[in-house]
């Protein structure tokens, strides 16, 4: 069965309960004000995670593979010595 959205394109509804779920795995790994900072780019960025299954970090969505290759360790130069 497929069920008609706004753009009208044709969902099967298992792909819906699929999105669904990976809805429900982003709201228990993303924080309230990661999900209020989300823009529609991060929305279509988030959902080509959707194939793998994998929900990534609210970073990742938003920098992308440059988080990894970034290398920040988040001293912004300054050094603790005791």
């Amino acid at each position: 069965m497929d069920v008609k959205v706004s753009k009208g394109i044709g969902i099967h509804l298992g792909n819906m309960a699929m999105r669904l779920i990976l809805a429900c795995r982003v709201c228990e790994k993303w924080t309230l004000e990661e999900l209020c900072e989300m823009e529609v780019e991060d929305m279509d960025t988030l959902l080509e995670y959707y194939e793998a299954n994998e929900v990534p970090t609210f970073n990742r969505v938003r920098i992308g593979d440059q988080l990894d290759s970034f290398g920040f360790d988040g001293s912004f130069g300054w050094s603790c010595v005791v």
